[in-house]
């Protein structure tokens, strides 16, 4: 056969310095060592030794009765509305979170409204929760069914969500008959930057989603934890929908084990090349970065509208091999992880500097 005829398309080479996403952070060699040398069983009837023990372990560091292995964490926030909340009621979230902006698709396929709070750089107000949670049950709008959370929040610009917060609002929610789900891609940023156990932010909440493969490096993967019913009930589902035939799942569950076990103490590294980033682009004319949300590894830099179209600047900064992405209110988002060293974030700021002079 002959090869792929692709026309005038080509792939573009990624930005030397790719700041887009922490999705694209390179994974380590022994997590590669760990996938050739992984015992695999047949998924699909839960016989992989190496997909149970990432999920046991997944649920011991989370401190849950059970985990899922999944292909992502937005399909383990998409598992947990389908179990956590009942068709027709309504789920109450930020306006800014990440599964109200960009996995609105799991709300629709769930039959599930929605109700939308504005949160303060990512915090909920507990009176506004209170109120939205009431008029539910009292029937002045619809009934919720679940709370989102979200930590580190990501349109917030990775805020960490302290604990005594999350226990607050899951207290608030509960009471009125409300399940609550942690969307906790970056989970594992948020507790390292709190100085705080992962287990100690899902302590209150149902369910917690969390992503393998963004700050913690590993190929592919995600976990959704909570208690041992309610997993099962997700497992069940997944397998329905496709979710769970991970055939040979066990090469990619052993690069999760080494993501988990060796890669949360180093999120640190990110999390201080972010705060030098995000300092050194406040201080160029035309950048303003609210510094009270840099705790994790994002960096948002709002531009000046005198510089134009964000995208613009953003197709000039790769043109000079810095990725970053336009996102809405004129940011300039900038994702810190393990592919980017101290000499990669001095680099970024003076080319950041020249294309904006």
């Amino acid at each position: 056969m002959g090869q792929l005829d692709r026309g005038a398309t080509e792939v573009p080479a990624p930005p030397a310095i790719d700041l887009r996403s922490d999705v694209l952070s390179p994974p380590t060699p022994a997590m590669f060592e760990a996938m050739t040398h992984a015992e695999i069983g047949w998924t699909l009837h839960s016989e992989d030794p190496s997909v149970d023990r990432l999920e046991r372990l997944g649920a011991s560091m989370l401190g849950t009765e059970a985990a899922l292995f999944v292909p992502n964490a937005s399909t383990a926030n998409l598992l947990a509305l389908f179990v956590g909340a009942e068709r027709g009621t309504a789920v109450l979230l930020d306006a800014i979170a990440h599964i109200n902006v960009v996995e609105w698709y799991g709300l629709a396929l769930g039959g599930l409204l929605t109700r939308t709070l504005t949160s303060d750089r990512g915090h909920l107000d507990p009176v506004e929760v209170a109120v939205a949670l009431g008029d539910g049950a009292g029937g002045r709008a619809p009934r919720i069914g679940m709370l989102v959370l979200e930590d580190a929040h990501t349109f917030a610009g990775g805020v960490a969500i302290p604990p005594a917060e999350i226990v607050e609002l899951s207290a608030l929610a509960h009471d009125h008959g409300a399940s609550v789900h942690l969307d906790g891609a970056r989970l594992f940023d948020a507790a390292v930057a709190l100085g705080v156990p992962a287990s100690a932010l899902c302590a209150s909440v149902d369910t917690t989603a969390i992503s393998l493969s963004k700050g913690l490096c590993a190929p592919y993967g995600g976990l959704l934890a909570g208690r041992a019913a309610v997993i099962e009930r997700a497992r069940t589902l997944s397998f329905r929908i496709g979710f769970g035939r991970i055939h040979k799942g066990g090469y990619l569950a052993a690069a999760g084990i080494v993501a988990l076990e060796t890669m949360v103490d180093r999120l640190a590294d990110d999390h201080r090349r972010a705060r030098r980033l995000a300092e050194a682009l406040d201080r160029i004319d035309g950048l303003d970065v609210d510094l009270a949300t840099v705790e994790t590894n994002l960096v948002n830099a709002r531009l000046d509208e005198r510089f134009g179209d964000p995208e613009a600047v953003v197709a000039r900064l790769r043109a000079l091999g810095v990725g970053m992405m336009a996102m809405p209110g004129r940011q300039l988002r900038a994702v810190v992880h393990r592919g980017i060293g101290d000499d990669d974030i001095e680099a970024t700021v003076r080319i950041v500097a020249t294309a904006l002079a």
